[in-house]
């Protein structure tokens, strides 16, 4: 039972690590309406999904270097996983942000008290994370485009009981599409997630127990799409709200948080200007803009 949690909390960390929250629940109320995505293609582990994804991963586009630490994890794979492709109605700056700047995101957990998890950068490329709970993983992004993200994650897990960590490695490949079409969601992303265990045992016990950890790697990966765009309707509904959050957040640089209010603020004037204009209203004021987030005259 000890190696299954070890086993499965490992796999949790990489993904937690390349930006997942964990156990995001999202109220309805007035001023926010329910955050729900979409699950356009369910996720797969069959041999087909493997081979595709293997084909999709930038490897020729790597120095060699890189390539030979991804070949290594590929060859020694104990899990594969694609994850299910995920539709959602956010804002592409905004998504940009969260993916570029995953620090921001984990502080913002923080602050709403849904996650203890941390992570800081350790270079421009790469960060340090620790669940609180004996795991710690390092992020690397090994390659990068507007619709490609490829990482290398490592994580190990310490416990009293155990003569020496439990270790894993992972190449998740984040692929995503912007549509500016008014029929189709303006983001779709999948996830491609290759896992190895070093030791022979765990990696034995993670085999017997993929069907567990691949449900676990999906809904993860889909609450980190909620997490996106609960942050993107937040700043178009609430930029308030997100002030305060960010007042609040811890272990990010200022000019960080500056960015990020500097963005809600440019997500919020859009949407207003957006929905005046639905109403036939083409030009106008910054009054007329905050109109409906003022308090009313007595």
């Amino acid at each position: 039972m000890l190696s299954f949690r070890m086993s499965l909390g490992l796999i949790t960390l990489l993904l937690t690590a390349a930006f997942s929250p964990v156990g995001l629940v999202f109220a309805e109320d007035e001023a926010m309406p329910a955050i729900k995505v979409d699950v356009l293609q369910k996720g797969s582990s069959t041999g087909k999904s493997y081979e595709q994804a293997v084909a999709d991963l930038p490897l020729t586009q790597l120095p060699a270097e890189h390539r030979a630490r991804v070949d290594s994890v590929l060859k020694h794979r104990s899990l594969f996983r694609r994850l299910p492709t995920i539709g959602m109605d956010a804002q592409p700056a905004v998504y940009d942000h969260f993916t570029r700047n995953p620090e921001s995101a984990v502080s913002i957990w923080r602050v709403l008290e849904i996650s203890q998890f941390k992570i800081a950068p350790t270079g421009p490329n790469t960060w340090r994370g620790d669940a609180g709970d004996g795991s710690i993983g390092t992020i690397e992004v090994l390659h990068r485009t507007p619709s490609s993200q490829l990482l290398l994650c490592e994580g190990e897990y310490k416990c009293p009981v155990l003569p020496k960590p439990i270790k894993a490695q992972a190449v998740m490949h984040l692929r995503t599409k912007f549509s500016n079409e008014p029929n189709k969601q303006p983001i779709t992303h999948d996830l491609d997630l290759f896992v190895t265990f070093p030791s022979m045992t765990v990696d034995t016990v993670a085999k017997v127990i993929a069907p567990v950890s691949n449900t676990v790697a999906d809904k993860n990966f889909r609450e980190l799409s909620m997490f996106v765009q609960f942050m993107s309707v937040a700043m178009e509904k609430q930029p308030g709200w997100v002030e305060h959050v960010v007042q609040r957040m811890e272990g990010v640089r200022s000019d960080q948080k500056e960015e990020l209010m500097k963005l809600s603020a440019q997500v919020f004037v859009a949407a207003r200007k957006a929905e005046l204009e639905k109403s036939g209203v083409v030009t106008t004021s910054f009054d007329e803009l905050l109109a409906p987030y003022q308090p009313a005259k007595k």
